[in-house]
Parts: C-alpha cells; structure tokens; sequence
C-alpha cells in the first residue's frame, strides 16, 4: 500500500474492524459514482466504498433501504458500517463470494425471475415523496406532480430541444400529449432499486442471489420504474425476450398484465430521456451527446 488512498483505506478498516488490511484492491469495473474496493483481511474479506458526496447522507439511505428489504427476505450484502472519516465518506460492506451474475454457467432465467420476486418485494416498502433525495427514513424530498409539470411546461414553440434539432414541433406536441396523460394517471408510489441487473448479482455456492448495489434507488412509480429501466438498459426494449418476460413473471405480472401497462411504461421511458436530456443541458454539458443519443433510439422505438 504505497499510495495515500490505500493508506486512509487501511486507516478506516483499522479504526472500524480493529485489524490491518493484506491488501486493497480497487474493483475498475463497478461505481460510476463512487470508487469501490475489495479488502483482503487475510481470514476474511469486506467491499469498501468512497462517495465524492461531501456528507454520508447517500450511503445512510442505501443503508436503511437494504435494512428494509432485508427483513423482507432479500439476500444482499450487509452493511458492516458507514462513515466520515477525516472528510472521506465511506461504506463498509461484506464480501459475497460466489458467481457474477453475467458468468455462462449461470440460469439466467432463473435469476431474472428471482430479480422480478425481490423487484415486488422491495416495490411494497413504503415511500412518502418521490425522486432520489432521502431526507428521513422512507420519506423523499421530490414531488411527483413537479417533475412531470417541468417536462409538460418545457415543450413549447421555443423549446431548446427544437432550436437543437432533437425535437420537431410536431413530435414536441405529440410528446406534451402523452405526458399529459401520463400526468392524469393514479399510480401508486414505493421502493425500487432502479438498477436491477445481471452485473449487480452474485451467485453463491448455495444457489443464492445477493442484490449488490443500491445506489439508484429511488422512491417511484411501482412496478413500472424498475420495469423501465430493466427493460431499456438490460433488453433493448425487446419486451418478448424470454428473460425479461421471466423478470414480470418474478414482479407478479403475467404478459398480459404488461401489456395492459406498457403504454404507461413506454410513456415513462420517454419521459426519463426528456428529462435527463434536459438535465444535462442544464447541468452536465459533457453528457448532453450521450442523452441527445439515448432519445433518439427511444423516439425511433416509440415511432414518434
């Protein structure tokens, strides 16, 4: 350990566990967000996580939403302690050995009807708000009625996403038409992991699948926010594939439950990709290509 990241890491796992690391290795593949590293302690291992987060507010709430869907019966990792340490935020976990969730020898339909079971399990925690900003245990700082009335009022003559070309006029207000009925729908609100996939499972020896990583949980829609994104970032929007129809038969639904919901789930597709597209051009210029990108397939999936 010659770096000073490998040194506070040490000095963590020596403060909370009261033992020194053999070794930390940094896991490239995994944290978008956050930088996520396996340490060895020689008899055992554990999953360390730094936040660029200036407090431990994120880590606190995945914490009490894998509290929460432990005692549903979910298999997950437990969460061995969170904390600030000298300005570093950090998130111990246990170490789950076992399978990767993309490995061949796997049954992937099967784990993909597991992943529709905790899917509706986790969909029955109760929320109050919306969005990804917890403020106190199971209550969220968002307003459902907000966030759609921002995309509703944003599709005018003058719209920045005409001016860009992403946008015609005509498509615009076919768009504000299905937002707005999208708006006058009565959906039930709850947990959803926002991020259910074959790379955030692992497969123990027992035939086990642990859920990993909770960091795009959101209180929403239910059972159609995970759905979206299961069905966008996993299928391709190809809603006959037979893992994915394993994945509403897991949730509870059967084909033809979906297909009573899907244009629901299609108009929140569409209205994710407005949204974080928007997003970008007001907050993240570096992503504004890869959103313009990801609207584009949708309008072309939705023939709009």
């Amino acid at each position: 350990m010659t770096n000073n990241k490998d040194r506070v890491i040490s000095e963590i796992v020596e403060k909370v566990l009261q033992v020194s690391p053999k070794s930390i290795s940094q896991i490239l593949d995994k944290g978008i967000t956050n930088e996520v590293f396996i340490v060895d302690l020689s008899d055992s291992k554990v999953i360390l996580r730094i936040s660029p987060e200036p407090n431990t507010s994120q880590f606190e709430k995945e914490q009490w939403e894998m509290e929460e869907a432990n005692k549903l019966g979910i298999q997950l990792p437990k969460v061995i302690s969170v904390g600030n340490y000298c300005g570093t935020i950090y998130m111990i976990l246990e170490y789950i050995e076992g399978l990767h969730g993309t490995d061949p020898s796997l049954n992937r339909r099967q784990i993909w009807k597991q992943l529709g079971t905790y899917a509706k399990l986790i969909h029955s925690v109760p929320t109050d708000g919306f969005g990804d900003h917890m403020i106190s245990p199971g209550k969220f700082n968002g307003k459902w009625q907000d966030y759609i009335d921002y995309d509703i009022q944003s599709l005018t003559q003058e719209d920045k996403l005409i001016e860009m070309g992403v946008l015609t006029l005509k498509q615009s207000e076919k768009i504000k038409k299905i937002f707005e009925h999208l708006r006058d729908e009565h959906f039930t609100f709850g947990l959803c992991h926002g991020d259910l996939s074959l790379k955030n499972v692992i497969s123990n020896k027992d035939d086990k699948v642990f859920l990993l990583d909770w960091g795009s949980s959101e209180s929403q829609i239910v059972p159609h926010f995970d759905i979206v994104e299961v069905l966008q970032s996993s299928f391709h929007f190809d809603f006959h594939d037979k893992n994915f129809l394993a994945f509403i038969n897991g949730c509870g639904l059967s084909e033809e439950e979906f297909m009573s919901i899907k244009p629901n789930v299609d108009a929140l597709i569409l209205l994710r990709a407005v949204d974080r597209l928007r997003w970008a051009l007001d907050k993240k210029p570096s992503a504004i290509e890869h959103f313009r990108e990801n609207l584009n397939k949708i309008l072309n999936y939705l023939e709009i």
